[in-house]
């Protein structure tokens, strides 16, 4: 069953941001279940991010020997494409994956990040929306609509959003609380930023990501 070992590994990712020992659970996990898509696609994500090119073009032609859907590998392959740097491939091959009558939910919150890369703040928003459609609560897409608005209309303008995405939910959600932070940082408000990243600490006291915005 690997399950567990994915259990494991999102608590390394997300808990802890310890990138390499969930890498291992997830190499792990796909060697237990090597017909998974979801494993697999989560296992390339990972092998990117820690820039081991070979292995996650070997993990690619294992995904596409998988009977499944064909946008999953596209998207794959574009994330590839995006850790490299190589945004023109990248986004062609984000679009690709955006033709198929199956679209892999992913996809656009990925595209929408790479489209940030490239500054096209005026396309961003459109593909981060799509992303919101399918998720009203992609955090993704929300914290890269922010970004987008930071480009092209201002830092203050993005602080509003993220504070009216907050008041939707209902909840304090430490991801929204640090990206409100990461921009006051920006913008050289320490104290309120610090006031911001203590209220994430409190609302999910294990998530490494306030911490990091803490040492900044």
């Amino acid at each position: 069953n690997p399950q567990p070992l994915v259990r494991l590994g999102n608590l390394f990712y997300q808990n802890k941001a310890d990138i390499l020992s969930a890498r291992l659970s997830f190499k792990k996990a796909a060697h237990l279940a090597p017909s998974d898509i979801r494993i697999w696609a989560r296992y390339i994500e990972l092998l990117i991010q820690c820039y081991e090119w070979e292995e996650a073009n070997r993990a690619l032609v294992k995904l596409r020997s998988l009977p499944v859907p064909q946008s999953s590998v596209d998207k794959a392959l574009a994330d590839w494409y995006a850790k490299q740097g190589r945004h023109t491939e990248a986004q062609q091959t984000y679009k690709k994956a955006l033709s198929h009558e199956y679209i892999d939910p992913s996809v656009y919150a990925a595209y929408g990040k790479s489209l940030l890369e490239t500054k096209s703040y005026d396309q961003a928003p459109f593909v981060f929306a799509l992303a919101l459609r399918n998720d009203p609560n992609n955090m993704d897409a929300i914290v890269g609509t922010a970004r987008a608005i930071q480009g092209g209309e201002g830092i203050d303008r993005a602080i509003a959003y993220l504070r009216d995405e907050m008041q939707k939910g209902g909840t304090t959600r430490a991801e929204l609380l640090c990206a409100i932070a990461d921009l006051l940082i920006q913008k050289g408000a320490w104290e309120e930023a610090a006031s911001f990243i203590d209220q994430a600490k409190g609302a999910s006291p294990n998530l490494a990501l306030p911490y990091k915005h803490q040492a900044q």
